[in-house]
C-alpha cells in the first residue's frame, strides 16, 4: 500500500485500486457519495461526505482529526501553507479480509471538510 499527499488531495494505491481525490480547478461536479467496483478478486467501496462548519466549529473539527491522525499509528497528514488549519490526512486499518481507510480534507477558506472512507476486501 502507498500513501501519497498531493496538495490538498491524496491518492492510495492498494492491490488493483489507484484512488486519487483531488480538487482540480476547472473541473465541475464532485466526489460521489458512493461509489463500488469489483476488481478480480478484490471488492472496493467508497464512500464521501463534504460538511460546512461555521468558524468555532471547523477549528474544533480540524484539531480532532489533528489529534486522531497523531494517535494514530498508520497515519500520514501534512498541513499546507497559508493557514494550520490547511491540511489533508489520511488513516489506515487492517481488516481481517482485506485494508480500509479514512481521508480528510480541509479547506479554511471556505470551512469545509470533505471526508472519505474506503474498503477493499478480499472476496
Amino acid at each position: 500500500m502507498q500513501l501519497r499527499l498531493l496538495g490538498a488531495s491524496h491518492q492510495v494505491f492498494a492491490g488493483p485500486v489507484r484512488e486519487t481525490v483531488a480538487c482540480l480547478p476547472g473541473f465541475e461536479g464532485g466526489l460521489p457519495e458512493a461509489a463500488s467496483q469489483v476488481f478480480d478478486d478484490w471488492n472496493y467501496q467508497f464512500g464521501a461526505r463534504v460538511q460546512q462548519f461555521d468558524a468555532v466549529e471547523f477549528s474544533q473539527q480540524v484539531e480532532r482529526i489533528r489529534s486522531r491522525s497523531d494517535a494514530h499509528p498508520r497515519a500520514l497528514y501534512g498541513i499546507f501553507p497559508g493557514s494550520p488549519e490547511a491540511l489533508t490526512s489520511l488513516t489506515v486499518e487492517q481488516q481481517s479480509t482485506g485494508l480500509s481507510w479514512r481521508t480528510w480534507h480541509t479547506y479554511p477558506q471556505s470551512g469545509r471538510i470533505v471526508a472519505t472512507h474506503t474498503r477493499l476486501e478480499a472476496r
